[in-house]
């Protein structure tokens, strides 16, 4: 049932609640009932659309039914806004998710909290954002890319097994396949950032703290190393990555 109750009375009500049933459960429902019957609450009716909105979870089977119930609910709230998703039985959205209708969701991807997607964009399919994750309208994530705390501009793309972590890219830049934006040194979490028209190779490495200016190219192997950053139209190779000179 639901209740509303007096905080600091069920508090001191819980700490007598015991397990002393043919059950061996602690039910909440004992203490919950306790105050109300010692403030002359009243009892009211409360009518409820579907069984499952009031099921029980006493187990771990219960609680996967509980989440699968949750997940479907989530899934048609978005279907119905306009949102694209291509499998819903292997799409797992969680609540405050932001995704704008015609946006497309391909299958088994994975979207945490905090997730904010734009218009036209598409994700997926094997894609994992985590949260602080947002996507400006038009942006890409594809395949076995995941995403945290990731800033993508209008029309950026990373559609191939990166990682983007604690990272700000600018619209229209594209990030190679394999990518990694090595984000942690042990004991901090650094940003990377990187500009618009950016075009980072295959298989590079950021290694924040760092930045890429508008229109720099990192090729594909590079290693750009902490707080040597690529200045605006430049192009970098190599490990650790140098200018090629013109």
């Amino acid at each position: 049932g639901v209740f509303v109750l007096d905080i600091e009375k069920l508090r001191s009500a819980l700490e007598a609640a015991d397990d002393n049933n043919s059950q061996g459960e602690v039910y909440l429902t004992t203490p919950a009932v306790k105050v109300l019957q010692e403030c002359n609450g009243a009892t009211v009716t409360l009518p409820v659309d579907e069984s499952e909105q009031i099921s029980g979870v006493n187990d771990l089977h219960e609680m996967a039914y509980a989440n699968f119930v949750m997940r479907h609910r989530i899934l048609e709230e978005h279907l119905d806004s306009g949102v694209i998703i291509d499998d819903p039985a292997s799409t797992f959205i969680e609540v405050d998710v932001e995704i704008a209708p015609g946006a497309r969701i391909m299958p088994y991807c994975v979207l945490r909290s905090n997730v904010k997607i734009g218009a036209e964009c598409v994700v997926g399919p094997f894609a994992h954002l985590r949260g602080g994750t947002e996507l400006d309208d038009r942006a890409q994530v594809g395949n076995f890319v995941e995403t945290k705390n990731a800033h993508l501009g209008e029309g950026a793309k990373s559609k191939h097994l990166t990682y983007l972590g604690d990272v700000e890219i600018g619209a229209k830049s594209n990030i190679g396949c394999g990518t990694i934006t090595a984000n942690y040194d042990g004991k901090n979490k650094h940003k990377t950032t990187i500009g618009n028209n950016a075009f980072i190779g295959s298989g590079a490495i950021l290694v924040a703290p760092v930045n890429v200016g508008d229109n720099a190219t990192v090729g594909a192997g590079a290693v750009v190393t902490a707080n040597h950053d690529v200045p605006a139209g430049e192009i970098v190779v190599g490990v650790p990555a140098k200018k090629i000179s013109k």
